[in-house]
């Protein structure tokens, strides 16, 4: 909740998407990943998307579960998917 992207306008809509995105992505990583894990990882990686849900969803979450189901670890999958051109960054 400290995050500059949560307000009080949007911050329960914002915490249901992200809890949505918890539940998939962790299924989506085949449980390679702790719960600790992939909530530091959203947390970052969050206010690194400029508070996009989408843009963290569709992109660096994504990427990084593709990472981990072809065998690499949490942080050679994020590495990964950071380096990977943005095609939709300027849709934002």
């Amino acid at each position: 909740c400290d995050s500059p992207y949560l307000t009080k306008v949007n911050y329960e809509d914002v915490l249901n998407e992200l809890l949505e995105m918890f539940y998939y992505f962790k299924n989506e990583m085949l449980d390679r990943v702790s719960d600790d894990e992939l909530l530091k990882l959203m947390r970052e990686e969050f206010d690194n998307c400029g508070g996009s849900v989408e843009f963290l969803s569709g992109t660096i979450l994504e990427r990084t579960a593709d990472g981990i189901r072809r065998g690499k670890t949490l942080s050679q999958a994020l590495a990964d998917a950071k380096q990977m051109p943005n095609e939709n960054k300027d849709e934002e």
